[in-house]
């Protein structure tokens, strides 16, 4: 390869390889590598927490400039890089969430960030779904529940259902609980891991199936 942008392929392909086996730390290394190859380093040292509160009300007050339809009528994302940028960060969330979940919550953030600066795409809904959890984590539980409305309705926007299985699995198994009856999610989740399998991603179609277990039982049956 002549340059990292003869690369991405290839290393997107590794890093997913890396995650299949389970190999969560080297998978998010490398990644966060890349990522700062391609402009978008993270600070992550002993004071993250600090840096995630930071990074947290910068994204919100972002966010609040806008309103839902607004920011679902924004311009798609065109650069290149960024897109390249959004879909490396997709495929490192499941790995942060293993391996470190709070460099997932920076990279997530980062993802809605890069949305706002740059347009929106397929991964944007992904990084909204996170989101709602940090919400909700914050007690900030009216936003947390806008959030991940707005991450559904967005993924209900796009053309492509490639990032379906990754934001159903969030928002059905974090979210969506917290208001609503287990059984009214397991529609959702079963969709996710049907689309999941049927695109290969079978990281995010595994949890899907895994929760939908999981909410079976809490049905009683």
């Amino acid at each position: 390869a002549r340059c990292l942008d003869d690369e991405l392929e290839s290393t997107f392909t590794f890093v997913s390889a890396l995650v299949a086996q389970n190999k969560m730390h080297q998978a998010l290394d490398l990644g966060l590598l890349i990522l700062a190859q391609l402009g978008e380093s993270f600070l992550i040292h002993s004071d993250i927490r600090s840096i995630i509160m930071v990074e947290f009300a910068k994204t919100k007050r972002k966010l609040n400039e806008k309103c839902d339809d607004e920011f679902l009528n924004m311009k798609n994302m065109s650069d290149k890089h960024k897109l390249a940028v959004m879909r490396l960060m997709y495929i490192l969330a499941l790995s942060a969430f293993h391996a470190d979940s709070e460099v997932l919550a920076l990279i997530c953030l980062r993802m809605v960030q890069t949305s706002l600066n740059h347009g929106i795409c397929d991964e944007t809904a992904y990084g909204l779904s996170v989101l709602c959890i940090l919400c909700y984590n914050f007690g900030q539980i009216d936003d947390a529940l806008r959030f991940g409305l707005l991450s559904l309705r967005l993924q209900d926007k796009t053309e492509s259902n490639k990032c379906l299985p990754g934001v159903y699995c969030v928002f059905y198994t974090f979210v969506h609980p917290y208001f609503h009856h287990y059984r009214s999610s397991l529609g959702p989740l079963e969709l996710g891991y049907n689309i999941g399998m049927r695109n290969g991603d079978v990281s995010y179609a595994s949890v899907c199936i895994r929760q939908y277990c999981t909410h079976l039982f809490h049905c009683g049956e």
